[in-house]
């Protein structure tokens, strides 16, 4: 159809400003001292343990260590070159990236506008802080959709593939990725296999690690998974995750 008439140059100008603006807020947000309970108990707990023991650690009685860390482990290097700045960094140059993605992606037709709603989304300027992951499947996600839309579906399907070995709540863009990814190649059993590869070595670390590919996570339908081992020490979080509270309560197991 046809392109949407350009703004003017001035427009154009307030938008890359808007754009640079969450740009540098998000560069900010990376530089401050890392304080986010998430990203230190969460994002940077099994890089942190890798340092420490000198290997990865494949099980323990951490949920969050029978999470996907297709991503956290990048943090390793990160934190040996400069700690936990650099590791931040990482997280903003994927969220760069992405932007850049967007920006190529959608500037013949829409100019500067995307880039400047992009950096805008009130999301942005933390993630860096609070989600150090969030940057790659963002980055992921952009750039397999962009890739589907040329029509090189299996890259597609591979990048959803990454995305998923992320994080396991990335499965909201990852999955529809991945099926657009596949009908859209040409070699859908090899589309198929590149989704696979990336998630799957974490579905077998799981299950030989733990009796279950989907620690800690559907420990109701897994009857190798003990869900009271892991989640017992997180109070009500164990019934509220497994469903099955007794009646009048947790106190009342």
């Amino acid at each position: 159809g046809p392109r949407p008439a350009s703004a003017p140059p001035l427009v154009q100008l307030a938008l890359r400003a808007v754009a640079a603006a969450g740009a540098l807020v998000a560069l900010l947000t990376a530089l401050t001292p890392q304080i986010g309970y998430d990203a230190l108990v969460y994002y940077y707990a099994a890089p942190l343990k890798a340092l420490r023991v000198h290997r990865y650690v494949t099980a323990s009685l951490l949920p969050v260590d029978g999470f996907v860390h297709g991503f956290d482990l990048l943090f390793v290097p990160a934190l040996l070159a400069g700690g936990e700045a650099t590791a931040k960094l990482l997280t903003w140059a994927e969220l760069g990236l992405a932007g850049l993605a967007v920006a190529r992606w959608t500037r013949p037709a829409w100019g500067a506008a995307p880039s400047a709603l992009f950096w805008s989304l009130p999301f942005m300027g933390w993630l860096p802080h609070y989600a150090p992951s969030d940057g790659a499947v963002i980055h992921a996600a952009v750039v397999g959709m962009w890739l589907w839309r040329d029509g090189r579906g299996r890259w597609a399907a591979a990048l959803a593939g990454w995305t998923l070995s992320v994080k396991y709540t990335a499965a909201i863009a990852a999955f529809p990725l991945a099926a657009a990814g596949m009908l859209a190649a040409r070699r859908r059993a090899l589309a198929a296999g590149l989704t696979a590869a990336f998630v799957a070595p974490w579905l077998v670390r799981n299950w030989l690690g733990h009796g279950a590919p989907l620690t800690p996570l559907l420990g109701s339908v897994m009857p190798d998974f003990e869900a009271d081992r892991w989640l017992r020490p997180f109070g009500d979080l164990s019934y509220t995750l497994r469903g099955d509270a007794p009646p009048g309560g947790p106190a009342a197991g």
